[in-house]
This record gives C-alpha cells, structure tokens and sequence, in this order.
C-alpha cells in the first residue's frame, strides 16, 4: 500500500527550513547564553520564513531528556560542561511537519563525546534500514544494537513517531529497543526517528517532572471560550504560554494562564507535558530526522 501525498513537495521543503533553522540554532548554544533567548531567535526565526513551529523549541540538558522549553522570565543558561539537545519543529500553512533534532556537546569528556557520535550512528543506520515494510520493532533492534556495541543504553520509553498533517504524533511509535509484532512502515508514509542514549551500559527511562510543565495542549475546546481560542491558534499541536505576548509582560497573566490550563488538564480537556529526566541522572544524547519512507529506502528530508 503507497501513501499517496499530494503535498509532498511541501514536506520536502518544510524539512529543508527545518535543517536551515536547526543550523542556525546551533551556533546559538554556547557557555552563558540564556534559553530563553535561544528560543525565541529559533522561533521567531522560523516565522519569519513564512513558517510556524509545530512545537515549542526544545532545550534538554544533560539529564533532561525531553519537553523543557523556556517560560516567561526564564533565568536558565547554557552550562560550561554540557549535553545540549535542540529538538525543533517546523509546520506549514497545510499542516505538513518536519522534526528534527541534534545534541551539541560543550566540554565533555571523551566519553560523553563517544555517547555523542554513538546516537548519531545509531540515527543513520536506523535510517539506512528503512523501506517499504520494514517493521518498526526492527528498527527498534537496530538502535538498541548500536548503542550497546558502543557500551551505552537506550532510553526505553521513547522513540520515534509518524508524522501526518497537523499530528505530530500520527500513530505509529518507533521504538529504541527490539519489540515484536510491531507495525509495518509503508512507502509514503512519513516518519521521525529520534533515538536516545544513556551515558550508562544499561537501558533506562524517564521520569516525570509534574513540578516543571511549560508545553500544553489543547485535548477538547468544546464549551470552553478561553481552550476554543487557544484551539483556534493552535489546533491540537504542542503550544508555550511563551507565545502568548501578554504573558512576557505581565506574570499574574502568565501564572493564571498556568493554572487555568493545569484545571483543564484535571478536567480531561488539556494535555500537559511535563519535562521529562532520565530517572538515574544519567545525562543523555538525541538525534532526530524527519524521513520519508520509499519502496526501497528512505530519503532524509531534514537532512543536509
């Protein structure tokens, strides 16, 4: 079966200003400087190429894995010593997605340099297998594979995900360990593969931080003027009180904003991500492309 895409050329070029703006973010990651600022340049950035991002930029430190980004009045810095992870999306005016991510070492050692260029291998042999009918839990095995001849783990719960219009998260996991009876990519199909290391020889996961929540989404607007609004803006995508200007300028309105959308989210009406560390401390490394599968391979739309 071919997924048929009638915008493909337009996934093609959202992966192309994705791979742009990812190299212009990363010279933005250097000692001292604020994240805040790093993501607003990196959004504001995207925007100004016609574009929206699909997601909030994500900033992982050394432990943190996954869904921190910058709020309002944000003090944080870029470390001297770190494992720097810049996960970027970016979203066309139809909906087409393109993610991609890259870890930025700053005066690390050699092992964590080699943790590194293991996620990084680990990416391209994933993306080396790809074809029509290849099932996921075997890219999985491929990972998995790759990190341990390099004496690292993986983190078990998290992976990678097919994209679709206006879904970043379209249904299929990619996983980064060996699973059966997993599902089969099909040539058309779009998908992310985003592979994450531990600096540890074993497997891990990660656990919630409920105390740091700076990403939302809207689950069910419905009878809710205020969700129907922020619905409008974003649909169901990853959003940051960040985006709304009123909330950089006056924190009663970012703090009230917060709590409302935390009520929802009791209520079953919002999604909340909270920022997610590896569970032991271990600090970690992601590398992510966004690819499109084919009969006999796979092509790199975020690549170079």
């Amino acid at each position: 079966m071919f997924f048929m895409r009638r915008n493909l050329e337009t996934w093609r070029t959202v992966g192309r200003i994705a791979r742009d703006i990812l190299n212009v973010g990363t010279k933005l990651v250097k000692p001292g400087a604020k994240i805040f600022e790093i993501c607003e340049k990196i959004e504001n950035i995207t925007r100004d190429m016609g574009y929206n991002p699909a997601f909030p930029v994500n900033i992982g430190i050394n432990s943190v894995a996954a869904h921190y980004t910058a709020v309002p009045y944000d003090p944080s810095r870029i470390p001297n010593v770190a494992l720097v992870k810049l996960d970027i999306g970016v979203l066309s005016a139809d909906g087409a997605i393109a993610d991609t991510a890259i870890t930025i070492p700053i005066n690390v050692n050699k092992k964590l340099k080699l943790l590194v260029e293991a996620t990084r291998c680990a990416l391209e042999k994933a993306i080396d297998a790809i074809k029509d009918g290849i099932r996921v839990g075997e890219i999985g095995s491929i990972i998995w594979k790759t990190a341990h001849s390099e004496g690292f783990g993986v983190l078990e719960d998290l992976g990678g995900h097919t994209l679709s219009e206006w879904k970043l998260h379209g249904g299929i996991t990619i996983p980064n360990v060996p699973r059966r009876f997993t599902p089969k990519l099909r040539a058309g199909m779009i998908v992310a593969i985003e592979p994450f290391l531990v600096a540890s020889s074993e497997d891990s996961h990660t656990k919630l931080n409920m105390a740091q929540i700076n990403i939302y989404s809207i689950k069910n607007p419905y009878d809710d003027r205020v969700l129907e609004l922020l619905y409008r803006r974003f649909r169901s995508l990853p959003f940051t009180l960040r985006w709304l200007e009123r909330a950089k300028t006056d924190k009663r309105f970012y703090s009230s904003m917060h709590g409302y959308l935390m009520r929802r989210y009791m209520e079953g009406k919002v999604i909340v991500y909270p920022t997610l560390i590896e569970a032991h401390n271990n600090w970690v490394a992601q590398f992510e492309h966004t690819v499109l599968v084919k009969t006999n391979s796979a092509e790199i739309l975020t690549g170079e």
